[in-house]
């Protein structure tokens, strides 16, 4: 193992980069290997191999990365080589496996905390947007709202795309999406976040309800749970419960007479968490 990372030296050929960087790719799908290419130093070598003006080394190295980023110890530690810019700029790449697997990346080390803020500070949401903004790149579109969804939850985060406008752009792309997984992500995005009394402030703000109804009228019943779902979160806002008492509430009461059992109960529980407490909706 010690051989195959001391060809990912700086010095070397990018012939010898190539091929001794789709060994870690291959290896690293196995956990011991996994464990030893992170405790023998590999992953400093791969995020360099990053910025490598070869399409396949920068392929296999973030093949590698993805596999390694697993584990918790070895997210922390690419927080420190600070590897989060070169991996964004593989957004930018024209090969869509490179951008796919960095996506899938960002995917995993954003469940943490500090990963969140650094994906902030450098400026990450922006390139995600982008890529929502661009049907070319739509096979792309449901890891990068994978990516956006655990952004959400980091308050700081919330705050900077509401004021951008971004906050916006999201929701109207998850309500105008003819993409069931792209429908039923957004929503599950939104009821993750709007946990936090805060972000359902910012939510509300932006008539985040109006796009949750527009969900509600799917034909995906993944889709409607998780807009039921998000609905059942967002009621804790008492200006979104008001909106709901208008409109919401009869599509909710529609899809209790479901044939699927989890649209049922998803319903249900929305309907039970609106009208508590609320006369009016009852």
């Amino acid at each position: 193992m010690n051989s195959v990372i001391a060809q990912l030296a700086a010095e070397e050929e990018v012939v010898i980069h190539e091929f001794a960087s789709l060994c870690l790719a291959n290896m690293s799908a196995e956990y011991t290997s996994k464990v030893q290419i992170f405790e023998q130093g590999g992953l400093e070598p791969l995020i360099r191999l990053l910025s490598s003006p070869d399409p396949d080394v920068k392929k296999n190295s973030i093949e590698c990365i993805y596999n390694l980023v697993q584990d918790f110890q070895c997210r922390a530690t690419l927080q420190e080589l600070n590897a989060i810019p070169p991996i964004l700029d593989l957004l930018k790449s024209e090969y869509p496996i490179i951008q796919l697997l960095a996506l899938k990346t960002l995917g995993v080390i954003t469940n943490d905390k500090e990963c969140r803020a650094m994906l902030r500070d450098s400026q990450g949401v922006d390139h995600l947007i982008k890529i929502l903004e661009t049907k070319e790149l739509s096979d792309l579109h449901i890891e990068a709202l994978s990516v956006l969804a655990n952004c959400l939850e980091d308050m700081d985060t919330m705050v900077m795309i509401q004021q951008t406008g971004d906050l916006k752009k999201l929701l109207s792309f998850a309500e105008n999406s003819t993409i069931p997984d792209i429908q039923k992500n957004a929503a599950r995005a939104i009821t993750k976040a709007a946990y936090d009394p805060e972000n359902r402030k910012l939510f509300h703000e932006q008539e985040v309800e109006k796009c949750l109804v527009t969900l509600l009228g799917s034909e995906n019943d993944g889709t409607k749970i998780a807009a039921s779902q998000a609905i059942s979160a967002m009621c804790e806002n008492s200006g979104s419960k008001e909106f709901f008492n208008n409109q919401g509430i009869p599509q909710l009461i529609q899809l209790l007479k479901s044939d699927n059992e989890e649209v049922r109960e998803a319903s249900a529980l929305a309907l039970a968490n609106l009208t508590t407490c609320n006369p009016a909706n009852a």
